[in-house]
């Protein structure tokens, strides 16, 4: 709580010569919620929807091979006792291979999903960087502030404007 409190005294520290600047100087300021960019932009509808469908059908495969082992194990649970020791080890060895296959497929999926999408947000967040240069220079804003801002009036709040240059501009390639 000590470290909250002097982290927001010292912010506010740092502001008083940007309020007393803004002042003096004019200095035009706005704020933007990134996070909501990332939720609410066409282009992050689009990354979202391209990794569903890249990774749907892989995802449903594992679904499938996990229900598989499950059901093998549910067989080894039930009819164990009651099988002779050469099926009994058979069942064992099948479920401890599909077992593993289906870690190692599995971990695989993770890994390539994950690169997938760090790839797709990477590209999101420079779209929405540029999108937010973009409207901060066609308004001519000195400074625009984004996370971390405990107030900013809707006066100030340029998501709004970025959101609809994203919209407008959803089928251009950012680079």
């Amino acid at each position: 709580m000590k470290k909250w409190l002097s982290s927001i005294f010292m912010a506010a520290m740092l502001m008083v010569p940007l309020a007393s600047q803004a002042a003096d100087a004019n200095l035009k300021i706005a704020v933007v919620n990134v996070s909501e960019l990332m939720q609410k932009s066409p282009q992050a509808q689009a990354a979202n929807d391209a990794l569903k469908q890249k990774f749907s059908a892989r995802e449903s495969d594992l679904m499938k091979k996990r229900q598989a082992l499950q059901k093998l194990n549910e067989q080894m649970k039930n009819e164990g006792d009651v099988m002779s020791a050469k099926k009994k080890e058979n069942l064992q060895n099948e479920i401890n291979d599909k077992s593993r296959t289906f870690s190692r497929e599995l971990s695989a999926f993770q890994e390539d999903f994950n690169s997938a999408r760090n790839e797709a947000l990477g590209k999101l967040q420079k779209q929405i960087y540029n999108a937010i240069v973009q409207i901060s220079e066609q308004g001519h804003y000195d400074i625009v502030l984004a996370n971390n801002v405990v107030y900013a009036s809707k006066r100030v709040d340029i998501t709004n404007e970025v959101l609809d240059y994203l919209n407008k501009n959803k089928n251009k390639d950012s680079k």
